[in-house]
Order: C-alpha cells, then sequence, then structure tokens
C-alpha cells in the first residue's frame, strides 16, 4: 500500500491550531516523520459477505453476515447498513515493527515518540483508505454501491465484535493482528471495519469526490467516474 503521512493531520492529532513554531522543530518533527514513512508499512485484507437484516429476541434489529459467526448489534450499525445486500469486512495494520519503534522511543526520545505516534496514526487511516478504495472499486464493478467505512467503537456498535471479524478474515494468521481479553487490537496501530454494499445508491453512500478519504487512491475517480450514483445520472456534483 501507498504510504502517504499528511504532515496537517499529523499536527492536528498533537493538538497544533496555528500557533507559532519553531522551524528547527518543525525541521526535526518532518525528520520524525519522513522515518515512520520510511520504516512502517500498512498491510491490509477484506472479504465480501451476504447479510441478513434480523431481530434478536428483544426485537431490536440486528445484521447477520451470512456464512459467519457475526452478527452485528446496536442502532447505528444496523441504520448503517439497512437496505445492503452484502458487507466487506476489513483489517489494517502498521504490523508489530509499529509497537516495537514506539517502545525504544518511549524509552530514548519521548518527542520523537509522541511525533512518531501521530505519525502511525495517520498512516493506519490513509491505509485503511487504500484498502476500502479497493472494497469500492470492487462493487462498482459489480454495478454495486458502498457506504463509508464504520469500525467498532463508532456509536454504539461494540468493540466486543472485533476478535470475531479477526477470526472470520484469519487476521492473526495472516497480518499478525489479535484481539486482547478487552478487545482492543494487537498491534495497537490496526483497525477493523465494515462497508455496506448495497444494489442501490444508499442514502449514508460515498460523499462526492471533492470529500471522500478514498479519492488519492480511488481507480474509479482516476477514470473520470464516480461510484456513488447510476451511470445514466447527469448530476456530476462534488466530482
Amino acid at each position: 500500500m501507498s504510504r502517504r503521512i499528511r504532515m496537517d493531520e499529523v499536527l492536528r492529532y498533537l493538538g497544533y491550531s496555528g500557533q507559532e513554531m519553531d522551524p528547527a522543530l518543525r525541521r526535526r518533527m518532518g525528520a520524525i516523520v519522513d522515518s515512520c514513512e520510511d520504516e512502517l508499512d500498512c498491510h491490509g485484507i477484506w472479504a465480501t459477505f451476504p447479510v441478513r437484516h434480523d431481530t434478536d429476541g428483544l426485537g431490536e434489529r440486528t445484521v447477520v453476515v451470512e456464512g459467519t459467526t457475526l452478527v452485528l448489534t446496536g442502532h447505528d450499525i444496523t441504520e448503517h447498513l439497512s437496505g445492503a445486500s452484502a458487507c466487506a469486512l476489513m483489517v489494517s495494520t502498521l504490523g508489530a515493527e509499529s509497537a516495537r519503534r514506539l517502545e525504544v522511543l518511549g524509552a530514548t526520545d519521548q518527542l520523537a515518540q509522541v511525533v512518531y505516534d501521530a505519525a502511525c496514526t495517520d498512516l493506519i487511516e490513509r491505509g485503511t483508505d487504500e484498502l476500502e478504495a479497493q472494497v469500492v472499486a470492487w462493487a462498482h464493478g459489480r454495478g454495486l454501491y458502498t457506504s463509508y467505512r464504520y469500525g467498532p467503537g463508532y456509536g454504539d456498535l461494540p468493540l466486543s465484535v472485533q476478535p470475531t471479524i479477526l477470526d472470520v478474515l484469519s487476521a492473526g494468521k495472516r497480518l499478525g493482528v489479535t484481539a486482547t481479553d478487552d478487545c482492543l487490537l494487537v498491534p495497537m496501530k490496526s483497525e477493523t471495519a465494515v462497508v455496506g454494499i448495497y444494489p442501490e445508491p444508499p442514502s449514508n453512500g460515498k460523499p462526492g469526490c471533492s470529500r471522500c478519504a478514498c479519492r488519492d487512491y480511488c481507480e474509479i475517480h482516476a477514470r473520470g467516474d464516480v461510484c456513488y450514483r447510476r451511470p445514466e445520472a447527469d448530476d456530476r456534483e462534488g466530482r
């Protein structure tokens, strides 16, 4: 996957809001971000599954990911996937080396650790954007549509689904990503997510290209097309 750490995002994670910064400090921070780009990469896997919309014993809506043991519960995710015929499950990670590097820096250079950690955060986000763009392209090639990705811990989708997502994708064996007893991911710089796949453009689908996190990696946009409307539609707003 490409690595395009955004310095403005690194600064945002660090709480920077336009205050004056010493040029030497800015150069040092830039060098730390560059080292993160050189030393780490984002790896990810995804797979698609049909979904079935159901209710539990209390009458609450659920989304059953067919062919797996995963059942998604909570108002937010069931609303997010309303109308979906399938979903993609995703796992991305910077790998164990990210944890090792942060541990070393924590013992030797705490400023570098804080900046490196922020750079890692943007790198995993960008890598997951690229992974999501692959899902969008896959769906588009089949005349389907997608929502934006939704991760455990968003809204009322519990972190407790993370171990099952990892198991379904064999992420421990394939990526070295596991979950703690508290359902936190190891290595820490890892993400899981769900992307809805729909036969019709969903109301919570991709925004216009100018606002889409996947734009930099989108093969659909690169060839002058869009993923969020039917081909016969004339409205080009947001491209």
